[in-house]
């Protein structure tokens, strides 16, 4: 029997629910400046997964080309999402700084431009622009939905920025793809003990999601392990963190300011 149990990724879960039907036909592949980007829909939900490829080891031009590919995708996702340049952003780095595998979100916060507080540069016409790191609720004591949702409602944010690891079921996507969507994510649901999800409907603006599949779920590739989820990772998994991490911050950061170069449907 197809195991019906729900990988972090899009491209892994055709024939699930995710919450919403995938329709399969939705799905296109296409290249762009190198890298093969996979779309797909689930309702109004929109994804755009790029295979990047052990990028960690790739030459610095592969990881610029992938920075503005990732820059483009984010703009379209912004515009989408009605941002101007003047709005209040909310990026969320998702995730424990102290273990390799979950440490992409936090290690993308610390490269943010940050710019709430600065006069001189919203008063130029940049975004407000902070960012945090909720960290994980067994160390805060806090759902990382229930802090981000606080923190937005208190700067008056337009819209929610996250990144965060993700969890696969195959070795080809360890670590080699960098997913974005406006779907939300559910921290923590990787590992099987996800708390209230980051969605458009839960904080009550748009959201808009960065991750990379860091670990992969054991109970995912084998039924006869299911209700016993072990994880694995590559040894390289720190190396790869700070790779993705400053190519997602670049990407915000470009994004963020207005500094697309090219087009991406």
């Amino acid at each position: 029997m197809m195991n019906q149990r729900k990988s972090d990724l899009i491209l892994e879960n055709f024939g699930t629910e995710i919450p919403r039907p995938l329709h399969g036909g939705d799905a296109q592949t296409f290249e762009r400046m190198g890298f093969s980007i996979h779309t797909a829909r689930a309702g109004t939900d929109r994804y755009h997964t790029i295979v990047t490829g052990k990028l960690w080891t790739s030459p610095p031009d592969d990881r610029r080309r992938c920075t503005r590919l990732c820059t483009a995708l984010l703009t379209e996702y912004l515009h989408r999402a009605g941002v101007c340049r003047d709005a209040r952003i909310l990026f969320a780095g998702i995730g424990n700084p102290a273990l390799a595998s979950d440490a992409v979100g936090p290690k993308t916060c610390d490269r943010i431009a940050v710019t709430r507080g600065d006069s001189l540069l919203t008063g130029l016409g940049f975004p407000e622009i902070a960012a945090v790191r909720p960290g994980v609720p067994g160390r805060t004591g806090l759902d990382t939905a229930e802090q981000i949702f606080l923190l937005a409602e208190h700067m008056h944010a337009d819209v929610i920025v996250t990144a965060d690891a993700l969890a696969a079921k195959s070795r080809e996507r360890l670590q080699t793809v960098i997913q974005i969507t406006d779907a939300g994510i559910t921290p923590g649901a990787g590992l099987s003990r996800g708390g209230p999800p980051v969605t458009r409907e839960t904080m009550q603006r748009p959201v808009i999601s960065v991750g990379v599949p860091m670990v992969i779920r054991a109970d995912l590739l084998d039924d006869s392990l299911a209700g016993e989820p072990m994880f694995v990772t590559r040894a390289e998994a720190d190396a790869a963190a700070d790779c993705y991490a400053g190519v997602i911050a670049g990407a915000v950061n470009l994004a963020l300011s207005g500094n697309a170069e090219i087009s991406v449907p």
